[in-house]
């Protein structure tokens, strides 16, 4: 016995549907979260440099939050690597100043 064609344009429809389904579009891979390192690997003191995907970044703990953030490894101002640099703790200033 052979199946009908239109019972083989059915099965064929079902699998170009599951294909269609199953399919997903791929990021490119600067468009996805990537893990860098661990916290414990860090230091706090200072700025940590590191390389994904060819580009370089700067880890550092904010002072005020305690969270890390992540930028890239470059000022803006003068394109020197920012993992050279320190962490210098924000002076307050006081609106409230005595007068002699």
């Amino acid at each position: 016995k052979t199946p009908s064609s239109s019972l083989l344009s059915s099965i064929e429809d079902q699998t170009n549907s599951v294909r269609s389904q199953t399919t997903t579009k791929i990021r490119p891979l600067h468009q996805n979260w990537w893990p860098v390192s661990t916290t414990n690997a860090l230091d706090e003191s200072r700025p940590n440099a590191v390389e994904l995907l060819g580009v370089r970044h700067v880890l550092f703990k904010d002072q005020e939050t305690g969270e890390w953030k992540c930028l890239d490894d470059k000022c803006s101002h003068r394109f020197a690597p920012l993992s050279e640099g320190r962490i210098v703790k924000k002076a307050c200033s006081s609106s409230s100043s005595s007068s002699s």
